[in-house]
């Protein structure tokens, strides 16, 4: 049965992708494409299968599991991607058949071709495309603090847009990509943003997600207020190794002075280094005090770090490690 190609509300054929010596037609909401079998079948799995159980293709070909005749359009198969925008799978295809339309290197890439790479790559088991996309968005959100902190500046240009306006709608697409590698740094990074943001610009995580993040979230600021708590005593423990070279009469202990502390809990994660987090919050030490000062918050915010990662849903540090550097040398 061939479908009508003059119909007003009829999807139209692709100016790029229509293929002369196509094989099959894909159909969405908006466009028609005429692509190659055979190129689908070489980099997806669940295309290969598609064509090969249903026999799409053949003149003998029937609807799965009804007897109807198949669909065909201009006398090819037509297959229909059901809940496909159209747009998104001409970002898909064209990174199949052009091998410079997406470069996994570029910090430009537009952010709705990143998300619709990642959850049709997904979908369709386009394996190659979905480790490209992973790797891609991995190097701009990292696991190791250091690399995360000279990183995370909230204003800076990424995938087109300011790089706080992408951590939720990539959280939301790794969450529903199952990309579970890039997840706890996206929670971490999302739960590291202030409530009225995240009230704001959560409405396109599922609930589950939601509610994962704000959990950990929760989490992540009670061990930042002990972190607070501690810093008077992390400069006894100081004094107490002989590391302050203030006077005698008055070691750092007793002149230290600790400025808007409970500030710390919305910026611990802005500073670049625990000593610039030291010196915008206390005066009054002397550089050895200031110097084993950072040092410390650094040791404490790494540890938070870690540690967050079990309230956001996962445990193995080291195997996460492990995963991140097979993603980044793939």
């Amino acid at each position: 049965m061939d479908v009508d190609a003059n119909s007003l509300n009829s999807p139209k054929p692709h100016e790029i992708l229509w293929y002369s010596d196509g094989s099959v037609v894909l159909a969405t909401d908006v466009y028609l494409f005429k692509v190659h079998k055979s190129v689908l079948s070489i980099h997806s799995s669940v295309f290969k299968d598609m064509f090969e159980l249903s026999n799409i293709g053949y003149p003998e070909a029937t609807g799965v599991g009804h007897g109807e005749a198949q669909e065909t359009y201009d006398g090819l198969p037509l297959v229909h991607l059901v809940g496909d925008r159209g747009e998104d799978v001409v970002h898909l295809l064209r990174t199949v058949y052009e091998p410079r339309y997406y470069d996994r290197c570029s910090d430009k890439t537009p952010l709705h071709i990143v998300v619709a790479l990642l959850l049709l790559s997904t979908k369709y088991d386009f394996k190659t495309i979905r480790k490209d996309v992973m790797a891609q968005i991995s190097r701009h959100y990292p696991l190791e603090l250091s690399t995360y902190l000279s990183s995370n500046v909230g204003h800076s240009p990424l995938f087109g847009m300011k790089r706080r306006d992408c951590d939720f709608t990539l959280l939301a697409a790794a969450f529903k990509a199952d990309a579970d590698i890039l997840l706890p740094a996206l929670y971490f990074t999302c739960a590291d943003s202030s409530m009225e943001d995240i009230l704001e610009l959560s409405l396109s995580l599922p609930p589950e997600c939601l509610k994962i993040l704000l959990k950990g979230r929760d989490a992540l600021r009670e061990s930042i207020v002990m972190l607070i708590a501690n810093l008077p005593r992390q400069l006894e423990r100081g004094v107490d190794q002989k590391v302050c070279s203030g006077s005698g009469e008055e070691p750092c202990l007793a002149t230290a002075v600790f400025d808007d502390l409970q500030d710390i809990v919305n910026t611990c994660y802005r500073f670049v280094s625990g000593s610039a987090l030291i010196e915008r919050y206390m005066d009054e030490v002397c550089a050895k005090c200031e110097a084993f000062m950072g040092n410390e918050v650094d040791r404490w915010r790494n540890a938070i770090r870690i540690d967050s990662l079990s309230d956001f849903g996962f445990t193995e540090w080291a195997e996460l490690q492990e995963e991140y550097k097979k993603l980044s040398e793939s």
